[in-house]
């Protein structure tokens, strides 16, 4: 598998639109090979048997994440994520 790194949750996100909204956190790799994320995402995905993020005919690339909660909209998961309080 992967070396071993440190990842660290470095900020919040949303995606999605008025019927639909995802809040989620965004790590970072503090120790460790930057890639490391997305290496141990491709050996799931490869050991799985599911496509790897390279190739998937998508336009948009792999961010590593990971989801908080779901909303009935973008606009309330941006509320819920405003409302979290970083240390």
């Amino acid at each position: 598998g992967p070396a071993p790194f440190g990842p660290r949750l470095a900020e919040t996100g949303v995606f999605g639109g008025k019927r639909r909204g995802v809040l989620w956190l965004r790590p970072d790799v503090v120790a460790g090979d930057a890639s490391s994320l997305t290496t141990l995402q491709t050996r799931l995905c490869e050991s799985l048997g599911f496509e790897t993020p390279s190739e998937r005919k998508r336009s948009l690339p792999f961010v590593p994440h990971i989801t908080l909660a779901h909303f009935e909209s973008a606009d309330a998961a941006k509320t819920a994520g405003d409302a979290l309080a970083w240390a």
